[in-house]
């Protein structure tokens, strides 16, 4: 902390609107950090006082107070240029929500459909599901991933058991109780074309995962909490999506929860997103909530009309989007191929050759798995160090270094520039020995030669010299070592056998070169090369 904080990244930001306790811890590192960056999917159209909060993190000298931000705001001025708002129609429209609902011919026990009570075999939630079971597998009319939230462990265990014993099939699952790598694999094996039909998931799985590529999501239960519900539709409803997104719910013949669904259709929660608008959600929640303590009477003390008004109104001020055209940085599509082009055409093939060669050296293990450019290591007890920098001993990665293969499948990781393995070994070849020295070889040079490169530190920058091995300055080779520098390979050891003076080893023949190379600066790091 002494050193200060360059940048802090503080994602789902909009939490900081809602939860007092999080906005004083984040508030004082906010103002010590140099950079700020705000990240949230949530729109906050609807609420000018919470964006108002957050823009005072960003901007604390840009409004001196809510009021005089609210005036702009009515009089069209710009807001500051430290924001952008990116909407779904800004990226051409994302596919439809299409509500499915089910209706049951009796109601399962009524703690069951609010999640706390387990399923069993005679609950038309599950028969219906077991019904479905065949078309939605490969091959079926319906055919298509199918994912289904329960509330809690219990019931998923419950549901699971009762899925395999009638289809024999696998059901993969993702809870609280699993590892994160144990989840990742479930999300893995669901994904693939032949892998399970129905992935069945606990609340743990509302947020922070996508599931873009299910064809429909079922909601065994349904939430009192209507944003809950909400963050459970959004797992599908997400970037990338292209087909509809189907969901199935379940409406019993009468009752409480009968009345519940028919709130639900009438704020419009299965048919479109209401992200942005958890400050009416909550009305409604605590609403419902009161209304459940005298639920014999169903929801009928509830005031519906006055909170579906509620919601459907300020759905409609975020759809008017008031003040989203004064953000003066805003997403221009135009703009994209400008900022990929920022990205070296070779750099993930180079990172991709770089991180297995290095963990090769290091003893780890290393295998390439099925998928594009994806590989796993693990840093087991056969690793030739004992420390890699922020990466303990046992530690097992599953990644890929393709940017578009990592976002496609979420439980991947990206190895790139901040992965805790390639940092730990950039860390391990700057500051350790193994990075000071190689062996390269570069084929097809159009020249032919043996000799050493030497990395230099002279005026604050890094320089190049490189001298054969008879101790004759080559300048003309540095030039062909750095224009072909993408191409260079490292060379086994086995395979080096150079000509060197009679009568000095290659130890005395190295020294005596970097004697001579000195005079260009410090060294940083030597490499033998060979030019063919």
């Amino acid at each position: 902390m002494e050193a200060g904080l360059d940048l802090l990244v503080v994602d789902e930001t909009h939490r900081l609107v809602l939860d007092a306790e999080a906005e004083r811890a984040v508030s004082p590192i906010a103002r010590a950090a140099k950079h700020l960056l705000l990240l949230s999917a949530t729109p906050l159209e609807a609420d000018t006082s919470g964006f108002f909060k957050l823009l005072e993190l960003v901007r604390p000298d840009a409004y001196r107070s809510e009021k005089e931000f609210l005036a702009a705001l009515a009089e069209n001025q710009p807001l500051p240029p430290c924001t952008s708002a990116t909407r779904r129609v800004d990226i051409g429209g994302l596919p439809p929500r299409v509500p499915l609902p089910v209706e049951l011919d009796r109601a399962p026990a009524s703690q069951a459909l609010t999640g706390d009570e387990k399923a069993d075999a005679a609950d038309p939630r599950v028969a219906w599901l077991i019904s479905k079971a065949k078309s939605f597998a490969p091959g079926g009319s319906e055919e298509g991933k199918t994912l289904v939230f329960c509330h809690d462990l219990p019931t998923l265990q419950a549901l699971k058991a009762l899925l395999e014993r009638e289809t024999r099939k696998r059901v993969a699952v993702f809870h609280e109780e699993l590892s994160p790598d144990r989840r990742d694999l479930e999300v893995a094996e669901f994904r693939r074309a032949k892998g399970p039909t129905f992935l069945i998931a606990t609340e743990c799985g509302g947020e922070g995962r996508n599931f873009e590529f299910c064809r429909r999501l079922v909601l065994f239960d349904l939430p009192l909490d209507p944003a809950q519900v909400e963050q459970r539709i959004g797992r599908l409803d997400r970037i990338s999506r292209k087909e509809r997104v189907e969901i199935v719910y379940f409406r019993p013949p009468s009752g409480f929860y009968r009345d519940l669904v028919e709130l639900y259709e009438r704020i419009g929660l299965f048919r479109e997103p209401l992200g942005g608008l958890e400050r009416s959600l909550a009305n409604v929640e605590a609403a419902i909530r009161k209304a459940e303590r005298a639920s014999a009477r169903g929801l009928s003390d509830l005031p519906v009309a006055a909170l579906v008004a509620e919601v459907r109104g300020a759905a409609q001020v975020r759809q008017r989007a008031a003040y989203h055209h004064l953000h003066s940085e805003g997403f221009r599509s135009d703009l994209a191929a400008g900022i990929l082009s920022r990205v070296p055409a070779g750099l993930d093939a180079a990172m991709e050759r770089f991180v297995t060669a290095a963990c090769e050296l290091f003893g780890f293990e290393v295998t390439e798995k099925k998928g594009v450019r994806t590989w796993y290591f693990e840093f087991g007890g056969d690793a030739l160090l004992e420390h890699l920098p922020g990466v303990p001993g046992g530690s097992r990665f599953l990644g890929t270094f393709d940017r578009e293969e990592a976002v496609l499948r979420e439980e991947l990781d990206f190895f790139a520039s901040g992965h805790p393995l390639v940092e730990g070994i950039f860390q391990e070849l700057e500051d350790g020995p193994r990075g000071r020295a190689a062996l390269l070889k570069l084929e097809k040079s159009g020249v032919e030669g043996e000799g050493v490169l030497f990395l230099h530190r002279r005026d604050g920058a890094f320089a190049v010299s490189v001298i054969d091995l008879a101790g004759q300055p080559r300048p003309e080779w540095t030039e062909v070592l750095m224009r072909g520098r993408a191409n260079l390979r490292g060379l086994p050891i086995g395979d080096w056998s150079p000509e060197i003076p009679r009568g000095r080893g290659w130890g005395a023949t190295v020294r005596a070169l970097a004697t001579r190379a000195e005079r260009n600066g410090p060294i940083l790091a030597a490499a033998g090369f060979r030019l063919s």
